[in-house]
């Protein structure tokens, strides 16, 4: 769900265009990496490595969420985006690792996945 991404401060828009430099972008925490959910509004969400752990933080109403539990850590945190042409929405890449510890073994799962812009503004 979302209509553009924005920076922190909502003054920059990234991957609204198909021509470089506004057709990619990537940040390695998440919190410069926000997706606006209504034209020209202050509503947006977004994810952030904080510590081990992932974060989903929303406003309006003004909401963190833990979304891993204290079981696991969570490691090398990436998203970004990019857009191909102005006919198809902006791609986001999310990658991170998670590692979980019992008392014989320690197990590491890198996980990456891509999913699109709901929708876009160009």
């Amino acid at each position: 769900e979302g209509i553009a991404i924005k920076n922190s401060s909502g003054a920059t828009t990234y991957c609204e265009s198909a021509t470089p430099p506004n057709n990619q972008y990537a940040t390695s925490n998440g919190a410069d990496f926000r997706f606006q959910l209504i034209p020209n509004g202050s509503q947006y969400y977004y994810f952030m490595q904080t510590g081990t752990r992932i974060d989903y933080v929303t406003t309006s109403p003004a909401l963190t969420t833990s979304l891993t539990a204290n079981t696991v850590q969570v490691s090398n945190f990436q998203i970004s985006c990019f857009r191909r042409t102005l006919n198809s929405p902006p791609m986001i890449q999310i990658s991170y690792t998670v590692t979980t510890t019992d008392n014989t073994s320690t197990i590491s799962l890198p996980y990456k996945t891509k999913v699109r812009l709901l929708s876009s503004s160009p």
